[in-house]
């Protein structure tokens, strides 16, 4: 499976992938980082050519890859979000378990005001 450079036949593969990516790198000091594509369905671990969706049990006897895995590869650089082991473990069963996770969620809705300067107008208020 291989996914290249955006283009249109990537697009005709996979013809949601635009440039806001769904994709994040969750990342722990001392261990492995993974990524998880989000949608509205559910969550999805995705490797370099392995996907827990559904799809990708079908797409892989056709040596194509999902969506997903296309998604991870051209994935912005920046998106990711270092969290503590507890959080790490949290993430990670609960993809596996349950297709969604809560702490995921609440991580990135933290790190978006961050971003956005929620935090400089909160210590500005004071």
């Amino acid at each position: 499976m291989k996914c290249t450079a955006p283009s249109r036949k990537l697009k005709e593969r996979c013809p949601s992938v635009t440039t806001t990516l769904p994709v994040v790198k969750v990342e722990s000091e001392g261990l492995p980082p993974f990524y998880v594509y989000r949608s509205e369905k559910g969550d999805y671990l995705v490797g370099d050519d392995v996907c827990t969706c559904k799809s990708f049990l079908i797409k892989i006897r056709e040596l194509k890859p999902c969506k997903h895995i296309c998604s991870r590869k051209f994935a912005p650089k920046d998106r990711t979000i270092t969290v503590d082991l507890d959080d790490y473990t949290d993430i990670l069963l609960s993809l596996v378990y349950e297709d969604r996770s809560l702490v995921l969620s609440l991580l990135i809705a933290k790190h978006r005001g961050e971003m956005s300067g929620e935090k400089e107008k909160k210590e500005e208020d004071y």
